[in-house]
């Protein structure tokens, strides 16, 4: 059996989308439960627009964060993924989970060659 470690048990996670307005959907459903909950791993929010949040570093990209990821969780637009998937494998993070609309599902030719290259990329 693979060590699953990364995913169910990540010793640092980025959250990539965090927003400046406090109860935007990525900060109340991802970055703020971790602090909530006492997660003893490292947390690197993500925004090359912001400095800091919730008393936080906040990143400009996943290339940018100083140590290994284990897991990122993206709430990011759909368009913008290919370019995260990118730096996610150039930086060897091991797990990405995408909480984004607008890939196949859409059943529009865009969404099916968006969902494609991050297939690829993955």
């Amino acid at each position: 059996m693979p060590d699953l470690d990364f995913i169910f048990d990540p010793r640092s996670v980025a959250i990539v989308g965090v927003s400046s307005v406090t109860d935007s959907l990525t900060n109340r459903n991802f970055l703020k439960p971790l602090l909530d909950c006492g997660y003893q791993g490292k947390i690197y929010p993500v925004n090359p627009r912001m400095a800091e949040i919730m008393g936080l570093r906040v990143y400009r990209s996943v290339l940018e964060i100083p140590e290994p990821v284990d897991s990122v969780v993206s709430g990011l637009p759909a368009s913008l993924v290919p370019k995260l998937m990118r730096e996610c494998a150039e930086a060897k993070v091991k797990a990405v989970t995408c909480f984004s609309a607008g890939f196949s599902e859409t059943g529009e030719a865009g969404g099916m060659s968006l969902e494609k290259e991050v297939v690829e990329i993955a």
